[in-house]
């Protein structure tokens, strides 16, 4: 397991540059695509979705912004709790010391 040494400003700040391109991505796609029904639903429709909230399709799936709103209650949750972090980082390391130690 790997831990994610980012803070969660520099982790939205990644999704935030990520969603850029991809909204880039998104227009490149629809002039490629122009006309071509099956490429707009089943792709560029699905890129909109996960992109943003602002898709304007019945989907609870999981886009960028719901993991960027995810991302800011957990910190929040965490500076509510600071023990709870300190818990959670200790038991990754007796995690890493034994997955490390399994190999010797």
């Amino acid at each position: 397991m790997t831990r994610n040494t980012l803070s969660t400003d520099e982790r939205i700040d990644l999704i935030r540059q990520a969603q850029d391109l991809l909204f880039e991505a998104i227009g490149l796609l629809e002039q490629a695509t122009a006309g071509d029904g099956n490429a707009k639903a089943y792709l560029v429709d699905h890129l909109k979705i996960m992109a943003s909230e602002d898709h304007g399709f019945l989907s609870r799936d999981l886009n960028l912004d719901k993991l960027i709103e995810r991302y800011r209650e957990e910190a929040d949750e965490l500076e509510d709790d600071p023990d709870d972090d300190g818990a959670y980082d200790a038991y990754l390391d007796r995690t890493d010391r034994a997955l490390l130690n399994r190999g010797r």
